[in-house]
């Protein structure tokens, strides 16, 4: 999840507590499905897959061994298998406190399954669910998106913008690391939809010259006559603009919200 800086030699020591635990008792449940989870992290998701379903078959009724393989099923492509494996998890489990990720997979797998409307309603379970986080709902946005529902993903847009500032597609694929490489490209395409490669537009800030994301604007579509205007004039525009920002109707509070942590206005 990237909540620290050593993600690397975070997942050195889950590595290490896993095979200690094994160790201590290669017959439990758990850990089995720790011994399998960290090639999740390494990308390599098919090598902690014996461990996974192992963890599954010591403990039949273990909701988070069939969690896991679908995950891993999820990322790989897999179709049948992680709907399957989700399915048994949630009927196992319906109150489960990783139900949220449990529908946000489910919602990924029918949306490559050519089931958009029911991976739409999938999605926005997993994004309201309990202890929804960081990559509940960026599935969310890209899965409405994917699905041309748009105001969707525009709601969901604003929920991450909000709660996670620093959000980006970077982020989204190191805690989602697809491997299959057609759902990796189709889930790309459901992001960058702005100048500076966030997970959200920037097209909120007012005026575009003030955006200082760190990444330059692409050339407009069309031609743009205020950029033929003298500098005075678009000087005066950008000041009016930022002063606009700074009022004190309710919508320019959002607005001010919304761009907060992405770009700075000049004023």
């Amino acid at each position: 999840m990237k909540w620290t800086p050593e993600r690397n030699r975070a997942a050195r020591q889950t590595q290490a507590y896993a095979e200690r635990g094994l160790e201590l008792d290669p017959l439990d449940p758990f850990a089995n499905l720790a011994e399998g989870r960290p090639f999740l992290l390494l990308n390599r998701p098919e090598n902690g897959q014996l461990w996974l379903d192992r963890s599954a078959q010591l403990s039949p009724s273990y909701a988070k061994g069939y969690h896991s393989p679908g995950l891993a099923a999820m990322l790989a492509g897999r179709v049948g298998e992680c709907l399957a494996d989700m399915e048994r998890a949630m009927t196992l489990s319906p109150l489960d406190p990783m139900l949220c990720a449990m529908q946000a997979c489910e919602a990924i797998t029918l949306h490559v399954a050519g089931r958009p409307d029911e991976a739409v309603i999938w999605a926005n379970k997993g994004a309201r669910a309990p202890h929804a986080h960081i990559a509940m709902l960026m599935a969310a946005v890209a899965v409405c998106r994917l699905a041309k529902d748009h105001a969707l993903a525009r709601t969901w847009k604003a929920v991450l913008r909000t709660r996670y500032p620093e959000a980006s597609l970077h982020r989204f694929f190191t805690v989602l690391p697809f491997t299959d490489a057609g759902l990796n490209a189709s889930t790309r395409s459901s992001g960058p939809d702005n100048r500076c490669g966030k997970f959200f537009p920037c097209a909120i800030c007012i005026p575009p010259a003030a955006c200082r994301c760190g990444s330059p604007a692409p050339p407009p579509a069309r031609s743009n006559p205020a950029q033929n205007r003298p500098a005075s004039i678009r000087l005066v525009a950008i000041k009016w603009q930022g002063w606009f920002l700074s009022g004190r109707s309710r919508t320019s509070a959002r607005m001010r919200r919304r761009c907060a942590g992405h770009c700075r206005v000049v004023r």
